[in-house]
């Protein structure tokens, strides 16, 4: 489920005093449901991961008067902070799967992608100073959603689901995997939070703790539209390799469910080849 966050710096989420494995590190990404309530005059805070007074470890905003996103590595000592805003808005009252995936190579833009429901994206680059010493700094300081931390202020006017944070460069491929389950890439995972539970199901225990009140925004990611559940091989024990394979689609109110997909092999069942695909609504 998700949380919603009414731009008030009372009601957050945070975890104080705990350092998630970042530091040094010469690639992460980090990735978030995310459904924007409004603009503010100022850059809203996403998620928040704090290094020293004024400076992240990493950060995920809402830029001043817009709807597009921010995505931001930061090192505090060697004053660099390299950032991605989207061109365009994601808009209002719409959830979007928000995936920001960075690795230290040409020391440019194209170092990091920002993917909005699986599909990268045109962004704009401020270098902040980035150079090829760039490494992402991390000390144990707070993580906040919903404020920036330490200070908590400029609070998200919006809700947020499945914070997930990973120490390595997710590739094109895992960034759709994660849009379609965002419990489902789990190599190299640090901290994953679904927000209504607090529990981090990463294994390395971060916890997150709710400060103030903060409703229930009613939406579940395997709700959306496009989100689907395969029966594979695994599935049948004894089949062979071309098992069957059903695919169903919600509806982003759950109420509607739809077969898209049923192939099977016909050899699976008989001494017949081929294989059938049969399309519904």
């Amino acid at each position: 489920m998700s949380r919603l966050f009414n731009n008030n710096a009372a009601n957050y989420m945070s975890r104080g005093s705990v350092n998630l494995g970042l530091d040094g590190l010469t690639e992460c990404s980090f990735a978030c449901w995310v459904n924007i309530s409004s603009t503010q005059a100022f850059n809203q805070r996403v998620v928040s991961k704090e290094n020293s007074t004024g400076w992240n470890t990493i950060l995920t905003a809402i830029a001043s008067g817009t709807t597009a996103l921010v995505c931001a590595v930061e090192n505090f000592s060697l004053s660099q902070s390299p950032s991605w805003q989207l061109s365009a808005g994601i808009g209002t009252g719409v959830w979007v799967r928000m995936l920001f995936t960075w690795k230290r190579n040409a020391i440019t833009a194209a170092d990091g992608v920002i993917y909005i429901n699986g599909v990268a994206q045109s962004t704009s680059y401020t270098a902040g100073g980035y150079t090829g010493a760039f490494v992402i700094a991390e000390n144990t300081s707070e993580l906040t959603y919903g404020v920036q931390a330490n200070t908590h202020g400029v609070p998200l006017s919006g809700s947020l689901a499945w914070v997930c944070v990973w120490n390595r460069q997710l590739s094109s491929t895992e960034a759709l995997v994660d849009y379609n389950d965002a419990r489902s890439v789990s190599e190299g995972r640090l901290h994953c939070v679904e927000c209504s539970s607090d529990t981090d199901i990463s294994g390395y225990g971060n916890d997150m703790t709710v400060n103030g009140t903060l409703a229930d925004a009613g939406f579940e990611p395997t709700q959306r539209e496009g989100s689907f559940l395969n029966m594979s091989q695994a599935d049948y024990p004894g089949a062979g390799p071309k098992s069957p394979m059903v695919r169903f689609y919600k509806s982003p109110t759950g109420t509607t469910r739809r077969s898209v997909v049923f192939r099977k092999t016909l050899s699976s069942i008989g001494s017949r080849t081929g294989s059938r695909q049969v399309h519904q609504t």
